[in-house]
């Protein structure tokens, strides 16, 4: 199924070599603009030199969508970007889409939802790993048993792909157009399985529980994905969007933990939860993480929720009231 929700994927890749000691990210990208710039002032590419001039780029402004990076294009999203059939071989490729742009925003001044800016992190990942993006999404699938998630691309044969479809004005159903979404890996471009999704999402619970129960954890030889350093500073929460919630490094975060009051055990504040939506030609997400906040060990709900149709609305809503079905139930066989 299309549009898993990939902006989570990139921060971990960069997070965990944080975490395996590998050299340091934040220079590295240094590195990358730098060298960008060099070539731009050698005559490679004017644009490229003044784009990345502007945004000065920080990993946590890419994570936060802070950049200033602009999204797709409105006034041309039917025609060009959104819909684009156009096939990038490379990431770098990729930046062609927007690199001639001025930016929208003074970087890290306020949150801006960017596809485009984790296509520019992805490039700054290859450059800081020396590995393409595409090895390094795949590498991190295949670590942790995510064996059916894959690149969206429209050649290979895929067991049980999802066609995909839209409404049109007479709420009949129809066939989206062909795209290619090689623009945009680290942002929208995978393909994957609700059992795959949770795999992940479960790898992300357990990271958050080691961190914050350390104690606990310690006596269990299972390693988390990410040490608890680096976990607390992923989901922190940098900046507020304009929904009043936090985001966090490639998350969305609703503040707040499970707090009863005397004459409330049934109700449960949807408050203390991780989550990402996904949107693409004819397909919608969603993947949602609510840990366990009053319990010692690592539980906690994980939901994924894939649809094969255009603009599905009302998923977060979904998501949430699966959350409570199964908090109701835990609470129940506990009291």
């Amino acid at each position: 199924m299309r549009a898993i929700s990939s902006k989570t994927k990139p921060s971990v890749i960069s997070l965990k070599s944080v975490c395996l000691k590998t050299p340091p990210v934040e220079p590295s990208v240094e590195d990358f603009v730098r060298e960008l710039r060099k070539a731009a002032e050698t005559g490679i590419d004017s644009n490229v030199r003044n784009l990345l001039h502007k945004i000065k780029t920080k990993y946590k402004e890419k994570y936060s969508r802070s950049d200033s990076t602009r999204h797709r294009s409105v006034e041309l999203r039917d025609e060009s970007e959104f819909f684009s059939n156009i096939h990038y071989e490379c990431v770098k490729d990729a930046l062609e889409i927007f690199k001639h742009d001025e930016l929208v925003a003074e970087p890290g001044s306020k949150f801006r939802y960017t596809t485009h800016g984790f296509t520019l992190l992805s490039a700054a990942l290859e450059k800081a790993a020396n590995k393409s993006y595409v090895e390094q999404i795949t590498n991190l699938f295949r670590e942790l048993g995510m064996n059916h998630s894959y690149l969206d691309l429209n050649f290979p044969l895929i067991a049980n792909r999802a066609r995909y479809y839209y409404r049109d004005p007479d709420h009949e159903l129809k066939n989206v157009p062909e795209v290619d979404n090689s623009s945009k890996w680290a942002g929208g471009g995978l393909l994957s399985t609700v059992t795959d999704l949770l795999i992940f999402a479960n790898a992300m619970l357990y990271s958050y529980h080691a961190a914050n129960q350390q104690s606990s954890i310690e006596n269990n030889e299972m390693k988390p994905l990410l040490d608890a350093e680096t976990m607390n500073t992923f989901w922190k929460g940098e900046i507020s969007d304009h929904r009043g919630n936090v985001y966090a490094l490639g998350w969305y975060k609703i503040d707040g933990e499970d707090q009863k009051y005397g004459g409330l055990s049934d109700t449960w504040p949807r408050k203390g939860v991780f989550l990402h939506t996904g949107a693409a030609v004819g397909a919608s997400s969603i993947l949602l993480i609510k840990p366990d906040h009053n319990f010692t060990g690592t539980g906690g709900t994980c939901v994924a929720i894939l649809t094969n149709l255009h603009e599905c609305g009302e998923l977060t809503q979904l998501a949430m009231e699966i959350v409570e079905i199964f908090d109701t139930a835990t609470f129940t066989e506990t009291s």
